[in-house]
């Protein structure tokens, strides 16, 4: 806290935001002083003037065309400080900054991809110095658009780096790294600029209870159970990635499956991953996802991605995705997915069930035959980046995704383990404890592996504490970790 005083008036500048140093002067001089020595300082420094017992809120600014910080520079002071309030005050004052503004999207959008693994050291400049705003620009149209690529995209970003200030190197470096350093998060830089979307994409479907609302006919399919991803086809490129935009790694097994199906059109695949056992049957969910996580944390290879198969259930245009909204119906989507199988991909098949009478026979023929479950869509069910009512999900047991807060140590064969893991739903009001279902290798891994991590938790209920009022899971059983979520479920 900065302490000015003149005459009868204190004046407290919170200047901890920007890691001001304390400065004593008169009141008039203030505006002078500061932007003498820091120009943009008063752009956002809130000042208290007590003056006769009243106390005001004034906003001292200084004009834009004074000073304009540098990118690294408003990085750097995200940095130095911990505080979520601190770090969207700071860009809040820097919002008109459209460089920033564009850093931060390229940065933080899950769908950007710049293909490029390893940043080179700048090369030998061709060219006059550029701008970092020149920079951004340039990278868009000749590195995310594909014209060029491999060794040729490579080395054209080390002339680009060449051309650059040290400062916008290293921005350029952070950009192309997907890596800010800066602890900025997507929520943060959404509220600054609320017109980008910077969350990943994905439909999710609601439980069947009481409330639901179907229209008959309505469209069945089998639940799988492995992990969710989507298979992104971009100008005859194909990625992948898991639910939250993580990137996964598969060494090309299914890219040629994924242009047959989508013609090599900008087009993106919804379904799940699986991992093929011997004989080609799929290995349990969770060691199946076990495997799957390989190829999420990089630890994947060539050989074990000739195992991995796909089920696909929808197929979305890539701009409708990126806007989170597809005007076509459900029924025509699926319907463009021919033919139903396609090398190592399969394209989940449909019934069509009459009533709920005819789904829950259906329902239990899938459970009969070893299946998780049912989902029921409704054909004209747009796809929307939410949580929708028109498709419901059957299942015997109900399974919940729950953060990792704390563990019980474990006695007797397991004393100096995991007994159990404490986790809690995303607004803290049902928590649990959970130990059925871990394995003795899970026990006896670190908890680190499991804090703060999101953990899919099969029970009966959800009950009611009568004395206290809190909320808890009947019968959990643990099932694993949820290496492709980040946020907990409500329930």
């Amino acid at each position: 806290m900065t302490v000015l005083t003149d005459g009868c008036r204190e004046i407290k500048l919170l200047s901890h935001i920007l890691g001001l140093y304390p400065y004593v002067a008169p009141a008039r001089t203030i505006a002078a002083a500061h932007v003498a020595s820091d120009p943009l300082a008063l752009q956002h420094i809130p000042v208290l003037v007590k003056k006769k017992c009243r106390v005001q809120l004034r906003l001292l600014e200084t004009p834009a065309s004074i000073h304009k910080m540098s990118t690294l520079n408003i990085l750097t002071r995200l940095e130095a400080t911990s505080s979520r309030l601190e770090k969207e005050a700071i860009l809040k004052a820097h919002a008109t900054d459209q460089t920033l503004k564009e850093v931060c999207r390229l940065t933080l959008d899950p769908i950007t991809n710049f293909y490029i693994k390893k940043i080179p050291a700048p090369g030998v400049p061709s060219g006059g110095s550029l701008t970092l705003e020149e920079a951004l620009e340039d990278v868009k149209s000749t590195l995310c658009s594909r014209v060029l690529r491999g060794n040729d995209a490579r080395d054209h970003l080390a002339r680009l780096l060449a051309r650059l200030s040290k400062d916008d190197q290293e921005v350029l470096k952070r950009v192309i790294g997907r890596n800010l350093k800066c602890g900025v998060s997507e929520g943060t830089v959404e509220k600054t600029w609320p017109d980008l979307k910077l969350s990943y994409p994905c439909m999710l479907v609601s439980p069947l209870d009481s409330k639901t609302k179907l229209k008959f006919p309505t469209m069945a399919q089998t639940k799988m159970d492995g992990m969710r991803f989507n298979a992104i086809c971009e100008n005859g490129d194909v990625s992948y990635r898991t639910r939250n935009g993580i990137e996964l790694e598969l060494f090309g097994v299914l890219d040629s499956d994924v242009r047959n199906l989508t013609a090599g059109e900008n087009f993106v695949l919804d379904g799940e991953l699986l991992m093929a056992g011997p004989g080609g049957a799929p290995l349990d969910r969770k060691t199946g996802n076990g495997l799957l996580t390989k190829f999420q944390k990089g630890t994947g290879t060539a050989e074990l991605a000739t195992q991995v198969r796909a089920v696909v259930w929808d197929i979305i245009p890539l701009a409708s995705f990126r806007e989170g909204r597809c005007s076509t119906g459900y029924m025509e989507r699926h319907h463009m997915l021919y033919p139903r199988q396609v090398g190592n991909i399969q394209v989940a098949s449909i019934t069509i069930v009459n009533s709920m009478e005819e789904a829950q026979t259906l329902y239990q023929q899938k459970l009969a035959e070893g299946e998780e479950g049912l989902i029921l869509k409704d054909p004209a069910g747009l796809w929307e980046d939410k949580r929708v009512k028109h498709q419901v999900k059957m299942k015997a047991e109900l399974e919940a995704d729950l953060k990792v807060t704390g563990f019980i140590p474990g006695a007797g064969k397991y004393e100096g383990k995991i007994g159990s893991l404490t986790v809690e739903s995303a607004d803290g009001k049902v928590k649990t404890a959970v130990g059925t279902g871990l394995s003795d290798e899970e026990r006896s891994s670190p908890f680190e592996e499991f804090q703060n991590k999101i953990v899919a938790v099969k029970y009966n209920a959800l009950i009611t504490d009568k004395k206290t009022g809190l909320k808890s899971l009947f019968l959990p059983v643990f099932i694993e970790v949820r290496s492709d979520k980040n946020i907990a479920d409500l329930l």
